[in-house]
């Protein structure tokens, strides 16, 4: 009897021990997630003209669901570059929870129209006050937003490698 006594306590305390560990699993989740989702409807807001925010799909135990993107309008309704820098905006928004001091990217912008590639570029020049962005891109309206840009041309056959400080330089209007 006593050895069951023993073991009884012995469950109980492994039991309490998962317990206390869920807790704090689900604590230190909910702290993440509202403050992704706060940072993830302050950048969306300073971007789209419609509310977006992040929903759980299960709140009262978020590891047993997904997590969505609520809008305004429906996600259907939004155009390619939308969705894709809807998402850019919730990678942003998860890494403002933890930033770090320098960002690559490549071709993020690729897939967006003018219009959204002027957004994107404006988040990033906004984002860029507190960490370095290193933006691989095509795009003359990520470039022109940009502090520096850096490229390679062919000289006599050689390639070199050229920097442009853009905010020294008054670029003309793109059509």
């Amino acid at each position: 009897q006593g050895k069951l006594d023993t073991l009884a306590n012995e469950r109980q305390a492994v039991i309490g021990m998962i317990e206390e560990i869920d807790k704090k699993k689900l604590d230190a989740f909910m702290n993440a997630f509202n403050a992704i989702s706060k940072n993830f409807e302050e950048m969306s807001s300073s971007i789209f003209p419609w509310k977006a925010r992040l929903v759980l799909e299960n709140p009262k135990n978020p590891f047993e669901g997904g997590l969505n993107i609520s809008v305004a309008n429906r996600v259907n309704a939004l155009s390619g570059g939308e969705k894709a820098l809807l998402s850019l905006t919730l990678l942003f928004a998860i890494h403002a929870y933890r930033p770090s001091s320098i960002y690559v990217f490549d071709e993020i912008d690729a897939a967006l129209d003018k219009e959204n590639s002027k957004k994107l570029s404006q988040l990033i020049k906004e984002l860029s006050k507190n960490a370095q962005f290193v933006v691989v891109s095509h795009n003359d309206a990520t470039v022109l937003n940009a502090d520096v840009a850096i490229g390679v041309v062919k000289n006599n056959g050689l390639s070199q490698v050229v920097g442009i400080e853009i905010s020294s330089v008054k670029p003309k209007a793109i059509a």
